[in-house]
């Protein structure tokens, strides 16, 4: 051992320290034992994160360290090798540690060493591509999964970066730093790496000369660093760039390159995640459409063709559940019939072990989804059977690492044969092997991944077999999942969601509070990324009993206050924020013009976006605007969750009446909220039951009513039935709520005349139900006792405009009697022709000249708008609500982009306007709210469908009280008007019990 490895100071490091000790003792174990590999990684990490910190590097110090960890892993070569398994993998470590020193430093490597690594042609001269080659066998010998080795391999390349004398040769030395830097941050979590890893890549690209093969190599790298960056959410907002990177590499490339298919692949693959993070669905289907153009591409035999044949059934598999899920058996042969030739090809070499397990993980999961749809129980069987065989393949040859995929496969097979056969062990071992991968996940990431599959597989362990200590573990992995910032979005969502819910079981309803209130703070981040309706509203379709189960739990602790903010914070999401920005903008004008100006402009660019990358960029954009916004004074919470505060002083015109249906009675409580504060009501009788029975006797009974293809007698016993519903109503909401505000002092809002304001905003399938329109033989009648509007939120109200009728108002009339595809409307005409005779300077677009493109941009005139036509759901975009003109349907996503200058009240007379859409209840994407965000204050709509003559006199005495009495608004027009049709058909509530009104 050379004199100068000798310590010299108790202050040496422990690696000088454990050679010092071997030196006296010659005991071999001294340096076997793991801490002494443990002492080296900690010295190595040290110094290669404190050049990362500073990119800058003391060559001095640098070798000698190399020189130290160097010697003690020569000295371990040295011991007999049934001592030392890893005796092939530490002899390669050591010269790589030692190769920079026998160029630089001959005299301090061993003479066995010098012999073994050429000299250098000039003597001093280092040789920096030779120490890349040492680096790089070294890390194929060790796996991503050995620590040391790439410290080892990064401190050499760090001293290549400084000591190369050609330029070619430091940015063959970086690009490779680049990608063990990337590799510790992957599989170690190692501090600093990941930021040099990028910033180093993004370097090389940008130095590099357009066109040259140098600069591909570059791009790659980049692109690599920025997918584990993403993937491990160091940098979540690095996949749009990642995508755009990509497509640039693919673009510079022509068409018969041999890196095309793994561009193309790469692209798919990024397109698909994309699709997972953000639902956005034109991704995905890009993803697709790739795949199977390379698959055509591809020549019999090419080695990418058993890839490729995988990740197109992969993407198909999620394409199928987007467009109604996995049912589809043919669906699933055709999938099925990609993986098992993808897994054995007839042509062409066989695929790389890493692929072939991905591929029998990826078989295993589609045998066992066509089992649960298989009829025949011997074919369901034997899909089961051999899916559980392939996931015991794909684990055991994962040589102890096995990934996600392969993982889940083996639990959830393990858990269909317990499913089938009731083998309890089969159960137990899924336990078992992700618990063992939780404790050997190398990476946040990973770990926050099979906490979660633990945790789904425990939860699924109790609700079989009850085990309370299972619903406890199962309850803290989730929630560790939800605390931490290596997993996605999604996942911490579902981790809180789910221990919430476990917690409830539990009986831990402070515990299970905690839980809720995360996962609904996360409920806007889930979205943020989105901007299309329909992709957000899918993304909240898995979370909509959440805002309400999160209330109830709060109430059930006694904190109603809190469960009203958690309710305005995660309902109204999709539209929310739209709302908030047309509130705030001209206040943001006065204070920052360019900002506000950038922020009205974000949606026309959205919409002008030729491309989805397009959109996510400026989904970015707008993130960014955010941020700048809230620091401009004043504006600190722009965009953030109402205060309670601010939620109390939006009910200054009278109390709002908040139901909720709890999971149970005991959870069913109503939040009644005034200026002074909120008191909370329980509702025992309001059970899921009674949630059933409602839409029974209410949806059904008023659906039967109107259905003229019915006899008389069954349309007479279906309003029998609708008012029974409205006499549980009453019963279970109504009645108590009623009796509790009854003392409640009168607001200035109210028509001394009629009976008092009330404002309803109905929480869940509460929504599809006439509250206001409740009623007990014995005990009264809402519709008698308040003045009922409704409010999608409570804070929606603090932000409507305040509108009055009046002599100067511009009304626009649409009557649409004939559209292609519907039954004609005559009621349309007609009403058009009462309403152009009492309003004074209306506009009527009529028929033909009823186009989309005509009353989209009449809003921009009119302060009100009154609509007489047909309205639907389209089964092919999520139920989106529509309005027929005479060139076709108008969407709800498409009014809400509206801007209207004069925007005061919306009369929509069509079918089911108020009704919202099943998956998102508390959401209100209908067609009043639509109107609402495009600027209309006050609406006016119907739950269900209503007749033609009961509209046109409905719309008659609606404008007749308006206009008479001008300074009581539009909620007393509409219970005057209501009052009117209820006398004239008092045994008929389907033609006067579902009109409603939203606003102030």
């Amino acid at each position: 051992m050379p004199e100068g490895l000798t310590p010299g100071s108790p202050g040496a490091n422990p690696v000088l320290r454990r050679i010092s000790t071997y030196s006296t003792s010659r005991d071999p174990h001294v340096l076997l034992e793991i801490e002494a590999e443990q002492e080296a990684a900690g010295c190595l990490e040290a110094a290669v994160r404190g050049v990362l910190r500073n990119m800058q590097l003391d060559v001095q110090p640098h070798l000698r360290l190399l020189e130290q960890v160097g010697w003690l892993f020569w000295l371990r070569t040295a011991a007999d090798s049934q001592h030392n398994p890893r005796h092939d993998r530490d002899l390669r470590l050591m010269l790589t540690l030692f190769a920079p020193l026998r160029d630089a430093e001959p005299e301090s490597v061993p003479g066995t060493v010098r012999r073994v690594i050429p000299p250098a042609p000039q003597p001093g001269a280092p040789q920096v591509r030779g120490w890349g080659d040492f680096a790089g066998f070294l890390l194929q010998e060790a796996g991503p999964h050995d620590r040391t080795a790439q410290l080892a391999a990064a401190a050499v390349l760090q001293l290549g970066m400084v000591m190369a004398e050609i330029d070619a040769e430091r940015a063959r030395a970086t690009s490779n730093l680049v990608h063990v830097l990337t590799l510790l941050h992957e599989h170690h979590a190692v501090p600093d790496t990941m930021t040099a890893a990028v910033s180093l890549a993004r370097r090389l690209f940008s130095e590099s000369s357009d066109g040259t093969p140098e600069q591909a190599q570059y791009l790659a790298r980049l692109c690599d660093a920025l997918r584990v960056a993403y993937e491990t959410r160091h940098t979540p907002d690095a996949l749009a760039e990642l995508i755009g990177l990509t497509r640039k590499a693919l673009e510079s490339l022509p068409g018969n390159h041999p890196d095309r298919p793994d561009h193309i692949t790469n692209l798919a693959g990024l397109l698909h995640l994309r699709y997972q993070e953000t639902s956005d669905t034109e991704s995905l289907r890009e993803a697709v459409a790739l795949s199977r153009s390379l698959i055509a591409a591809l020549p019999p035999g090419h080695p990418a063709v058993s890839r490729e044949l995988n990740n197109l059934a992969f993407h198909l598999e999620t394409l199928s559940e987007l467009d109604g899920g996995l049912t589809d058996t043919a669906a699933l042969n055709e999938i099925i019939d990609l993986g098992r030739t993808a897994l054995a090809p007839t042509r062409g070499p066989e695929p790389p072990l890493e692929l072939r397990i991905a591929l029998t993980a990826n078989l295993s999961r589609w045998l066992r989804l066509r089992a649960q749809l298989t009829p025949s129980e011997d074919k369901a069987a034997g899909d089961t059977d051999e899916a559980l065989r392939l996931a015991r393949q794909a684990y055991d040859s994962s040589a102890g690492h096995p990934t996600g995929v392969v993982l889940e496969a083996l639990a959830t097979a393990l858990s269909d044969l317990y499913a089938r056969s009731g083998d309890r062990e089969a159960l137990d071992e899924a336990v078992t092997i992700l618990r063992k991968a939780v404790n050997t996940a190398d990476t946040p990431f990973r770990q926050a991944m099979r906490r979660f599959m633990l945790g789904a597989r425990l939860n699924n362990r109790y609700l079989d077999l009850g085990d309370p200590a299972d619903a406890r573990e199962a309850a803290q992995m989730l929630r560790e999942v939800a605390g931490s910032s290596a997993a996605s979005v999604r996942h911490r969502l579902e981790g809180a969601w789910n221990a919430g819910k476990l917690a409830l079981a539990l009986d831990a309803p402070a515990t299970a509070a905690e839980d809720l209130t995360l996962a609904v703070r996360l409920l806007p981040e889930l979205i943020a990324q989105q901007w299309q309706d329909a992709d957000r509203a899918r993304r909240l379709s898995a979370f909509a009993p959440l805002p309400t189960v999160s209330a109830a739990c709060l109430i059930s602790t006694g904190r109603p206050e809190r469960a009203l903010e958690l309710l305005e914070q995660g309902r109204g999401l999709i539209h929310g924020e739209s709302a908030a920005i047309a509130v705030d903008l001209e206040r943001l004008r006065a204070q920052s013009p360019d900002l506000a100006t950038a922020l009205e402009n974000l949606p026309g660019e959205w919409q002008a976006a030729p491309d989805a990358d397009r959109r996510h960029q400026l989904a970015e954009k707008r993130q960014r605007l955010i941020s700048e916004i809230r620091r401009v004074p004043g504006f600190e919470e722009f965009l953030q969750p109402p205060r309670l505060e601010e939620i109390l002083a939006a009910c200054k015109a009278g109390p709002v009446v908040v139901p909720i249906a709890g999971p149970d009675g005991d959870r069913s409580h109503a939040l009644i909220v005034t200026e002074n504060g909120v008191r909370c009501l329980p509702l025992p009788r309001l059970t899921k039951d009674t949630v059933r029975a409602l839409g029974t006797s209410i949806l059904t009974g008023s659906e039967l009513a109107l259905d003229t293809d019915r006899s008389p007698s069954e349309r007479v016993l279906a309003e029998h039935e609708l008012r029974s519903g409205l006499a549980l109503l009453w019963d279970a909401v109504v009645g108590p709520v009623l009796n509790a505000v009854r003392d409640l002092p009168r607001s200035g809002a109210d028509d001394p005349a009629g009976p008092p304001r009330l404002w309803w905003c109905p929480t869940g399938f509460l929504a599809y139900f006439p509250l206001h329109m409740a009623e007990h033989p014995e005990e009264g009648s809402a519709f008698d006792l308040v003045t009922s509007s409704y409010t999608p939120t409570v804070h929606a109200l603090g932000r409507s405009r305040p509108w009055r009728a009046s002599a100067g108002n511009r009304p626009l009339v649409v009557a649409v009697p004939h559209a292609p595809g519907v039954p004609d409307l005559p009621g349309a005409d007609e009403e058009a022709a009462v309403l152009v005779g009492m309003l004074p300077g209306t506009r009527l677009l009529r028929g033909q000249a009823a186009t989309r493109k005509r009353l989209m941009a009449e809003l921009q005139n009119h302060d009100i708008i009154h609509i007489a036509s047909h309205a639907g759901y389209d089964a092919d975009r999520q139920y989106e609500g529509h309005l027929v003109l005479h060139d076709g349907r108008l969407h709800v996503s498409d009014i809400a982009t509206a801007r209207a200058g004069q925007g005061g009240l919306a009369f929509l007379s069509a079918c089911g306007t108020a009704r919202s859409r099943l998956d998102v209840p508390d959401e209100s994407l209908n067609l009043l709210s639509a109107f609402q965000l495009a600027g209309y204050s006050h609406l006016v709509g119907s739950l269900w469908p209503v007749t033609d003559q009961a509209s046109v006199r409905l719309a008659e005495a609606f404008y007749q009280y308006l206009t008479t009495h001008q300074s009581t608004g539009a909620a007393h027009a509409l219970h005057h008007a209501v009052s009117q049709l209820r006398a004239r058909h008092p045994d008929r509530p389907s033609l006067w019990a579902s009109h409603v009104h939203i606003g102030p």
